[in-house]
């Protein structure tokens, strides 16, 4: 859909790793160098590992004049959906040894 503006915003080994159809990379470490590739007057979808990332690059974004979403859970949830993997992991308590 040439409407929307897709965005992975993770690092290029972590993008290489997988991603979804569609979507453009550019680390959010490299987004404030690179915002003049990302096309104004769309609304940007963005995705990470996990959200934080994302979040990230919405603000600077959305400073920047841009219409942002996020797509929650970010990849890993995608992936664990998409591949049906778990995404329960064994809690421990902080500084207890097991």
């Amino acid at each position: 859909d040439k409407s929307v503006v897709l965005l992975d915003v993770r690092t290029v080994g972590e993008f290489n790793m997988g991603h979804m159809d569609g979507f453009k990379n550019i680390p959010v470490d490299e987004l404030r160098e690179r915002i003049n590739e990302i096309e104004k007057g769309k609304p940007v979808y963005l995705i990470c590992q996990s959200e934080l990332r994302s979040y990230i690059a919405s603000r600077i974004l959305e400073g920047n004049g841009y219409e942002t979403y996020n797509f929650s859970g970010g990849f890993r949830f995608y992936d664990a959906v998409v591949n049906d993997r778990a995404l329960i992991e064994k809690a421990y308590a902080c500084g207890m040894d097991y």
